[in-house]
Parts: structure tokens; C-alpha cells; sequence
């Protein structure tokens, strides 16, 4: 997941990357998508979220995050 980014569609708002086998969330893959709404990341192997992630995501209604592995994070808004 390395390669993964979508700051380049900035107009991008709805977004469905589950079951996709991800990782990590990185402050890069999303950082400038500002009309973001929904975001669907469930169902992946998630374990780590970058600190500020999804921080200039201010119109982000919906991230859902279930079915991770998530154990500790924190600031990621």
C-alpha cells in the first residue's frame, strides 16, 4: 500500500477501499482530498494510522474502520 494515493482527486467524495489488504493509513494518501465524505476502509489489516490522516478532511461524514487490527492511535483528526 506504499503506492497508494489519492490527494490528486480533490474532488473525490465517496471512497470504498475495503477489503483492499491495507496496512497502514498514511497522512499522504488523503491529505488534500478536502470534499472527502464517506470513506470506507473496513475489512482490511490496518494496524497503524499516521498522526493528522484524515486532518484537512473537514467535510469527512463517515469513516468506517471496522474489521481492522487496529490497536492504538491517536490525533489522526
Amino acid at each position: 500500500s506504499s503506492n497508494l494515493k489519492f490527494s490528486h482527486l480533490v474532488s473525490l467524495m465517496n471512497l470504498v477501499l475495503s477489503e483492499n489488504n491495507l496496512t497502514i493509513v498514511k497522512k499522504i494518501y488523503f491529505n488534500l482530498n478536502k470534499n472527502l465524505f464517506n470513506l470506507y476502509l473496513n475489512n482490511n489489516f490496518i494496524e497503524t494510522i499516521e498522526y493528522e490522516s484524515f486532518s484537512n478532511n473537514l467535510n469527512l461524514r463517515l469513516l468506517d474502520l471496522r474489521n481492522n487490527r487496529l490497536k492504538f492511535f491517536t490525533g489522526v483528526f
